[in-house]
């Protein structure tokens, strides 16, 4: 196995763990307080790595900015919807933005797609369809909900496989620890910056009393630090990392019925090894 496989895999590993956990987290606070210090112990965990920060031009920084502004804007969609989602769900749910990446892989950055690949592809969408076959009990009563919040979730997907994109294109011309420094610096700044403009109320003796946050925050910084030394690699591509790292659907499914007891995980376990089955099929 190639070594940047290798870092998708745990990156993978660590968001599906880290999307279950977040359910756990937003039911001791809002998403807002959830939001802000887990990008703020995220971005005091990444001080003591950081080398050379100064050393990014402000063209790169704007980049970055970029990126941090879409998953900004993802990671509000993701937290609302997965409020009302079961973590197993808005997992699979998240594959859909491996089709966004995988079309600007193609056309924009001019990656190659294999015959191997593009029967990965189909697989992994078939699981997705057929997940959405059968609707999860716990919404499947409540259409104005469940329409609301999956558009949300998607939108979210959007967001994040354009933030895919732009680490594939930047990591060119800075290290994986700048892009991390920077990333997490203006991720704290945003929602900083939204907290204030919107007087949202933060609890501090609650979010003392978190103990998820502090491990998101864990989660996050490792397994981004694994994707951004993926992407540095020259033999990786969009295309690849996107398909592999779907993977975490599994996890976030065993998670979802380990931790919150969901049913109906059989279906969904089946679903995910079809998905499972067309990355390994994509990688040959």
């Amino acid at each position: 196995m190639n070594g940047w496989i290798f870092l998708v895999i745990i990156y993978a590993v660590f968001r599906g763990i880290r999307d279950s956990i977040k359910k756990k987290a937003l039911m001791k606070n809002s998403t807002f307080e959830v939001l802000f210090f887990y990008t703020l112990i995220s971005f005091i965990f990444v001080l003591p790595a950081s080398k050379n920060v100064n050393e990014v031009n402000i063209g790169y920084q704007g980049i970055i900015f970029l990126k941090s502004l879409c998953v900004f804007l993802a990671w509000i969609c993701n937290f609302s919807a997965i409020k009302r989602l079961p973590v197993s769900f808005s997992g699979v749910m998240d594959t859909s933005g491996m089709i966004f990446s995988t079309i600007i892989g193609i056309t924009v950055l001019a990656e190659p797609f294999s015959l191997f690949q593009g029967i990965g592809l189909v697989m992994v969408l078939t699981g997705l369809i057929l997940l959405n076959i059968k609707k999860p009990a716990n919404i499947q009563n409540d259409e104005g909900i469940k329409a609301k919040f999956v558009i949300l979730s998607l939108m979210g997907t959007l967001f994040n496989s354009t933030s895919g994109i732009i680490d594939k294109v930047v990591i060119k011309y800075v290290t994986a620890s700048q892009l991390q420094f920077y990333f997490m610096l203006y991720m704290v700044s945003l929602y900083g910056i939204y907290i204030l403009v919107t007087k949202t109320k933060i609890s501090l003796r609650t979010l003392i009393k978190n103990p998820y946050i502090p491990i998101m925050a864990v989660l996050l910084v490792l397994g981004d630090r694994a994707l951004f030394e993926a992407n540095a690699n020259p033999e990786s591509t969009v295309v690849a990392i996107t398909l592999i790292k779907r993977s975490a659907v599994f996890v976030s499914i065993l998670c979802g019925r380990l931790i919150f007891k969901e049913k109906n995980i059989l279906y969904r376990v089946m679903c995910a090894c079809i998905i499972l089955a067309g990355i390994w099929v994509s990688i040959l």
